[in-house]
């Protein structure tokens, strides 16, 4: 599930039930039940409503890795979600003048901008930060990129810098 935009208040009102009789139609169908969820509404969902949920993915794309670290505690210590149900939602675009940017056309306009944040006038994760959000989904349920086709191919795919972070320390 994700819900996102304008809701009426009166949606949140019979939320959980809706859920939870989503998750009874999950459990008999075997499918997981996840959702997408922003801190900016993430206080008109119940606890309990958490729980029925299998995956938690945490739609906080825009944020340094720093801020990054207290949003998903809001989720942990706030919305007492296990941190193996945490999916931690990362971005493939950025922004220049208040627009959204796919990071391949912020890479087309500088090739060298993979080796920052911050780029003629665009804000986005690089490289090495998408590897440090990376190496940090894995004390968690994962990660989930928004999304695929704003990539570029090859060294400086973002792409392979969360697949060469998730891989670091395994033995092959």
């Amino acid at each position: 599930l994700d819900v996102e935009g304008e809701v009426e208040n009166s949606f949140w009102n019979t939320y959980e039930a809706w859920v939870s009789e989503l998750r009874t139609k999950c459990d008999q169908n075997g499918f997981l039940l996840t959702t997408a969820v922003g801190q900016w509404y993430a206080d008109k969902i119940t606890n309990k409503t958490f729980t029925y949920f299998d995956f938690v993915t945490i739609m906080e794309y825009d944020c340094n890795v720093n801020n990054y670290s207290s949003r998903i505690n809001y989720f942990l210590n706030n919305k007492k979600i296990a941190r193996d149900k945490l999916v931690l939602g990362v971005p493939f675009y950025g922004f220049r003048n208040g627009q959204y940017t796919a990071y391949k056309d912020i890479m087309a306009s500088d090739p060298n901008a993979w080796q920052s944040d911050s780029s003629n006038g665009a804000t986005y994760d690089g490289v090495a930060t998408m590897a440090k959000k990376a190496t940090m989904s894995k004390q968690y349920g994962g990660i989930m990129i928004w999304e695929l086709s704003q990539d570029v191919q090859g060294e400086h795919s973002l792409l392979k810098s969360i697949k060469d972070a998730l891989i670091a320390g395994e033995t092959k």
